[in-house]
């Protein structure tokens, strides 16, 4: 019998996490909507989609590390209210420039630009006030119900967004995120700020520290750590990659392999499907493995992903399964790297840094991304896109490699795991 997890009993995690539902439903249509308004309307090439993923990608590398000092210093259920608002306009201006007759892919990248730029702080802000709210000892049973959440609506999310797209066109479906994230911030407006961890509320006791001075702190944490250092490293050779593949697997669904939107949303299902069983099964693999071996062992099975999307059927029956069964593993994994990785870092980090180490950290990890969006997106236009994906393949699996040699990942990500059992 299926038992409801004690902490959505608790009426300031459930809002949150109803919160959460409700975003990543929304999430989960643009994100087959943009790259289908790319694709399919605007018809762009392989490297202009590259630019789009890296519109989106470039404000964490340059708004991060300012937003975990904004984090540490304000209410974080006032940032949180302020990103939901804007990202609806973000949204919006979608079909209100189609409608127009002026969208084009300048256009876009701004659009991108902006969700990007909300993404960044409305991460940061949520990750802190999920800690918070829960304190470090339930915090990797808090991530664990937050990445088994975002599976179920992904089991459903994605096949609801592309019939949506099929009837109704990618621009005006994007209508219908604006709705859901107005419901998100009718919802979440009743969370009030928990102290953390007992102690008074840090967003009512502002550092004197000017900007750049706070920056530095959380940037020598993370530099002098070396379990933080190596995962920062890792995490920004596989954004790299990451951010290529998410340039491509729209387009290559659409042109090389024959996909419709409907189909791709069915692929999808069964990605959400591997989260989900990651999700379900994440404590007893860690349990089995140790979580400093899950890390690694989780960007292995993306890099088998990647290898696996070169060599996929473009025919029928087959193409759709297929496609579906790649991102079943390629899911998994994510899921298995991403839950020990945010658990870690958030569980080692003290209070009075943990809005600027968490910003360090998705800075490290994401700031070569638009980069790596760019240039795999004009590889491919060179190379074409199934060597383009076995080139991801490999390089990730040199990723996961580096991370499984290292030592201190192994001590510290098992230490901070154990102490929270």
């Amino acid at each position: 019998m299926l038992q409801v997890p004690a902490l959505l009993r608790e009426r300031a995690f459930l809002l949150i996490w109803i919160t959460q539902v409700i975003e990543v439903s929304a999430f989960h249509i643009s994100n087959l909507a943009l790259p289908l308004v790319g694709t399919v309307v605007l018809h762009a090439s392989p490297a202009e989609m590259g630019l789009l993923i890296a519109a989106q990608a470039l404000p964490f590398a340059i708004f991060s590390l300012p937003t975990g000092v904004w984090v540490d210093r304000f209410a974080r259920t006032r940032l949180v209210r302020i990103c939901l608002v804007a990202l609806g306009l973000a949204f919006v201006s979608v079909p209100i420039a189609w409608g127009l007759g002026v969208l084009s892919l300048p256009v876009l990248y701004a659009v991108g630009f902006l969700i990007g730029s909300v993404n960044t702080l409305f991460g940061t802000a949520h990750q802190v006030l999920v800690t918070h709210t829960v304190g470090r000892a339930r915090v990797v049973d808090a991530h664990r119900v937050m990445a088994t959440t975002d599976s179920i609506i992904r089991l459903v999310a994605p096949g609801v967004a592309g019939l949506l797209i099929e009837a109704v066109g990618a621009p005006r479906s994007l209508i219908v995120q604006v709705l859901v994230l107005s419901l998100a911030w009718w919802v979440f407006r009743r969370v009030t700020e928990p102290p953390p961890d007992g102690g008074e509320i840090a967003a009512e006791k502002a550092p004197e520290q000017s900007l750049w001075p706070s920056i530095r702190e959380g940037l020598r944490y993370v530099w002098r750590d070396p379990a933080l250092r190596a995962i920062a490293v890792a995490a920004a050779g596989w954004q790299f990659l990451f951010h290529g593949f998410q340039a491509l697997h729209v387009l290559y669904a659409t042109r090389e392999l024959h996909l419709s939107p409907g189909e791709i949303g069915v692929a999808h299902i069964l990605g959400g499907a591997g989260a989900l069983s990651a999700g379900y099964l994440l404590k007893r693999i860690n349990a089995r493995m140790g979580a400093g071996q899950v890390l690694p062992f989780g960007l292995a099975m993306t890099a088998l992903a990647w290898l696996a999307f070169s060599v996929l059927p473009s025919a029928e029956p087959w193409n759709t399964p297929a496609l579906g069964l790649c991102l079943f593993f390629f899911d998994f994994g994510c899921v298995c790297f991403f839950v020990n990785y945010i658990s870690m870092r958030q569980i080692v980090t003290p209070n009075e840094l943990l809005g600027r180490v968490t910003a360090t950290m998705r800075f490290a990890s994401v700031a070569l991304a638009p980069v790596g969006a760019v240039a795999i997106g004009h590889l491919a236009e060179a190379v074409g896109l199934r060597a383009t994906f076995a080139t991801l393949g490999v390089l990730g699996a040199c990723v996961a490699a580096g991370l499984l040699r290292n030592r201190h990942v192994r001590h510290a990500s098992q230490q901070a795991l154990q102490a929270t059992a």
